[in-house]
This record gives C-alpha cells, structure tokens and sequence, in this order.
C-alpha cells in the first residue's frame, strides 16, 4: 500500500478524491503549502499530489521548495490551468506530472501508479494471481496454469487494471479514461474490441467468464487477488 500525500484546498473535491484513492493507497490530506511542508519534514511519500492554486503558498511553491531541499518523491500537478505554457512550468519546476481539472478519479489513481512505478523502479507488488490467472508486474507476462500466454500490449494493460481493482465494475469510459492516455484520440469502440480480443484468448484457456460483464456494460473480473 503506497502513501499518498494529497495538498488540496476544494473540500468537497477532495472527499470524492481521497475516498477513491483510500481504496488501494493511504492518503494523509492537507489543504495548505505550509502544511504539506510540515509533513515533508516528519515522513517520506510514495507520490505528492499537489493542487497549483492553494492558498497562502501555491503549489508551484511547495514543488520548488521540496526540490530544493533535496526531495525526490514524484509529484503531480494538479490544476484548472488547461495551456501548454502552465504545463511546461509545472513540469520544469519540479512536477513529473500534470493534470487538469475536473479530472477522474481513476485516471488520476492510473497516473499515480505510473509515478510510483517509475520512481521505485519497479511495481507496487511482484505478482497478482486470481483465481488460475498470474499477472507478473514486472516482466508484463500472463501465465494461465503455469502456461505463458501472450497478451498485446493494450490486452495486457486492460488486464491488470481490471485484476488491481478487482470486484470493482468499470465501464468503456472509466478504462479509456484510466489506461489510455489522457491526450489519446481512442475511441470507447476501440477499447471494446480490445476487450473483445482479450476475452477471446481468455476463452481458449476456458476462462470465458474470467471477464464478467455488468448490467449495463460494465466489466469486472471476481476473486480474491493472493499478491
């Protein structure tokens, strides 16, 4: 379980926020620069989520600050701040990544395990089996009953976010949103076939309703995760 420091000052936003991630990660919230400092100070992070506009010291501040004192901790920007001018500050003044609000959910716990990926050098866990389905994190191989079976990338991407967050439906949108990159030109009908491709193979090895599908559209795969 990664620790998250979330600095935000839109309560209402945040509850919706930190009750989403709480689910995966633990989650220390705080509305202001000068109290995110005082945190930095006592304990490390696994990811800094940081609202630019906060108030008293922004969040541009707070990156420059814990950068300068020598924190490596990856950080996303947060903001309502849309142009490529805002995105290249935040990215030189520290920031690994940025995100525009309103942002979902999902998409910001994806991006957030992208950071924490890249900044450990490795995945949170080794290894997620459910059920006769092994996921290796770190060489991106599926094994079905100890047999390798190939997946494409996208295939594989799809699978591993649907076994991270299993017994969770999500719809065409929530994955598109949370797997393909925010800037991708993908369509939810694209998304479908890949998921119509990676069920197919799935049904080769007798593992048809491995992916279940929801009333109304959406997808889970059920089971306990052995991590």
């Amino acid at each position: 379980m990664a620790k998250i420091l979330f600095v935000e000052d839109d309560l209402a936003f945040s509850e919706s926020i930190v009750k989403w991630l709480e689910t995966s990660h633990q989650v220390s919230h705080v509305t202001t620069a000068e109290a995110a400092l005082l945190l930095l100070n006592e304990r490390s992070y696994d990811c800094i989520i940081v609202d630019w506009e906060l108030p008293g010291k922004s969040g541009f501040e707070l990156v420059d600050s814990f950068r300068k004192a020598g924190g490596h901790s990856p950080m996303l920007f947060l903001t309502g701040r849309a142009d490529l001018s805002s995105k290249l500050t935040g990215l030189d003044g520290g920031a690994d990544d940025f995100l525009t609000k309103p942002c979902n959910a999902r998409e910001l716990s994806a991006r957030i395990e992208v950071l924490i990926r890249r900044g450990t050098g490795k995945h949170l866990q080794d290894v997620i089996t459910i059920g006769e389905v092994k996921l290796n994190l770190a060489n991106r191989q599926i094994t079905i009953r100890n047999k390798l079976v190939r997946f494409t990338q996208k295939e594989y991407d799809v699978l591993e976010f649907l076994m991270r967050h299993n017994n969770q439906s999500f719809s065409t949108t929530d994955l598109l949103l949370s797997i393909w990159p925010s800037e991708t030109e993908t369509a939810e009908g694209a998304v479908r076939q890949i998921l119509y491709a990676l069920r197919r193979k799935l049904k080769v090895e007798e593992l048809a309703d491995f992916v279940k599908t929801q009333p109304g559209g959406g997808y889970v795969i059920e089971g306990e995760a052995a991590l």
